[in-house]
């Protein structure tokens, strides 16, 4: 279905795209993929990485790619981000002067919001920022706190010059607004393709699938599973990351390794993912925060029983079925988790408002308002 408003040419800057990168790269390839199928042009700059091709089209987006630093396919550390910046913007420099484009769509206040700033001033192009946690102050402050504080003058700055900033939470839009009132936030959620999600038949497994590192709860999830554990229940562990090897010591230490597997990392949207999640009976996250809760999102579409952690962002699930436990109680989290392993059925739920069809239309609409501002001024 094309926009009512006219054809776009969009410029998608992110550091990671699929098939690389964190919950924000399927995210950004979505959102591509739809204001394309709405009739707009894309094209994505991104990192290069491995043997992927520097320029491909791909279900109708065309990605270009830069050679900059980056060792591994899951994370990106912030030196490999500051080189695609160099190169991004070494890239488009040649690159604009054969192409032009109506608005750019950034994914992260910081750090590409810096090229939304250059390509603002020197080229009179427009940009609307999508946040996605990590770049807002509050949001992990165990990992990234220090750097909020070292970077607070740019990343008002950022937000200044940009038409307008979504958040994919209320509870994200929040934080964003504590650090700058002033900020112009508006929620886009994140969504999925719910046809793309399958329901069964299903297997004894609890599934659990994030990167590895302790705010996603994932040792909590191992010890709950240790006391609730029924006979001939498996819990699969989806996801890497630097915590992996003190999870399966976790596991080791409550007597349950040859119950707990460890897949290793699984590319976002493939099918051996969407294979894992409709055989899957349980789906359980215990994370701390979350910008939105994509995995979530899949599980319920993939008639999973569904068990979240008890945080802002998490409760929007709850119209969706989803159970609700508080943090820091292992006797709810077991209890969760023997209820939703006694379900017999796949569980049903209207699984439309998470659809990626409904939901980019609120970014599109941000983003032709962006454009006629262009135009206007």
């Amino acid at each position: 279905m094309e926009s009512a408003h006219g054809a776009m040419k969009i410029l998608a800057l992110n550091y990671e795209y699929p098939p690389i990168g964190g919950g924000a790269s399927p995210v950004a390839a979505d959102i591509a993929r739809h204001l394309v199928a709405r009739g707009h042009t894309v094209h994505v700059v991104t990192m290069a990485f491995g043997d992927l091709p520097m320029h491909e089209v791909k279900d109708g987006v065309e990605i270009f790619r830069v050679k900059c630093l980056r060792s591994k396919a899951y994370v990106s550390y912030p030196w490999e981000q500051l080189s695609y910046l160099i190169e991004a913007r070494r890239f488009l420099k040649k690159h604009l002067k054969t192409h032009t484009y109506d608005v750019a769509h950034l994914h992260f206040i910081f750090p590409t919001g810096v090229l939304g700033v250059w390509l603002k001033k020197q080229y009179n192009l427009p940009f609307v920022i999508t946040a996605h946690g990590s770049d807002v102050e509050g949001y992990n402050q165990n990992r990234f706190q220090i750097m909020h504080k070292l970077l607070r003058g740019p990343w008002k700055r950022i937000c200044a010059q940009a038409f307008g900033v979504t958040a994919p939470s209320e509870y994200l839009r929040q934080l964003i607004l504590k650090s700058d009132p002033s900020v112009r936030c508006s929620i886009v959620p994140n969504g999925i393709e719910t046809d793309s999600y399958s329901r069964g038949p299903k297997e004894k497994t609890i599934l659990t699938m994030c990167r590895l590192q302790p705010h996603k709860g994932v040792q909590d999830v191992i010890r709950a599973f240790a006391v609730a554990a029924q006979p001939g229940w498996t819990l699969r562990v989806v996801g890497d990351g630097p915590y992996r090897a003190e999870l399966e010591q976790i596991a080791q230490h409550c007597g349950i390794s040859d119950r707990v597997e460890f897949t290793g990392w699984v590319e976002s949207k493939s099918e051996r993912l969407r294979d894992i999640l409709a055989h899957a009976s349980v789906f359980v996250s215990m994370s701390r925060f979350e910008s939105f809760g994509v995995s979530a999102a899949e599980a319920i579409a993939s008639g999973c029983a569904v068990t979240l952690s008890d945080i802002p962002t998490h409760r929007y699930f709850a119209r969706f079925g989803a159970s609700l436990v508080p943090l820091d109680d292992p006797e709810a989290l077991a209890t969760s988790l023997t209820s939703a392993m006694q379900q017999e059925v796949p569980v049903e739920a209207d699984v439309e408002a998470l659809d990626w069809r409904g939901i980019v239309r609120l970014l599109e609409e941000l983003l032709e308002r962006a454009k006629s501002a262009k135009h206007s001024a």
